[in-house]
């Protein structure tokens, strides 16, 4: 499953060999309409997705990281970027940068606003991220500089610093939990 806030754009990469099924955050609400059961995906890509989530508010980052787990089968995998919320902030104080460089970091940080899916609600860094996954049931995670596998913001760089948190987030096979 590769989650997208609006279908048709984002390209795969030409090392992606896999075949994703993209599916809208609006659709994802009801994966079950989708022919989804728990316990039946391989993989969820989700780049730029959970940011757009309350930490809070109906507890809707946590609800969600264990939504994509309870979906995922045994083994499966979570490949998940977000704003690296401590390089943003260390690019967006870096004193050469322009307002319209400070403007544009601030966009990474809180979301072009062009849409609900790009009004960003949380931030995250690479031990407040973990903290979620191990709460929504995920034992093991691995941060990666990207995935290779779609051309999105989980590649980006500014002043050739990455500024996502990539991280590849497994369920365990013995999982109890569907």
């Amino acid at each position: 499953i590769h989650l997208v806030a609006a279908k048709g754009t984002v390209d795969a990469t030409s090392m992606n060999t896999w075949a994703w099924k993209e599916v809208s955050v609006e659709e994802w609400e009801n994966p079950q309409a989708l022919g989804l059961d728990p316990g039946s995906i391989e993989a969820i890509y989700a780049s730029y997705v959970l940011q757009s989530f309350h930490y809070r508010l109906e507890d809707e980052v946590r609800t969600t990281l264990r939504r994509w787990y309870d979906y995922l089968q045994p083994g499966g995998k979570l490949y998940l970027s977000v704003p690296d919320f401590p390089t943003l902030c260390w690019l967006y104080l870096t004193p050469s940068n322009s307002m319209n460089g400070r403007f544009r970091i601030l966009q990474l940080m809180m979301g072009t606003q062009e849409d609900k899916h790009q009004v960003f609600r949380s931030g995250f860094d690479i031990q407040f991220l973990g903290y979620h996954l191990n709460e929504a049931g995920f034992a093991e995670y691995e941060r990666v500089p990207e995935f290779n596998l779609f051309q999105d913001e989980s590649a980006r760089k500014v002043s050739d610093t990455y500024v996502s948190l990539n991280v590849i987030a497994h369920k365990s096979l013995a999982s109890g939990r569907i």
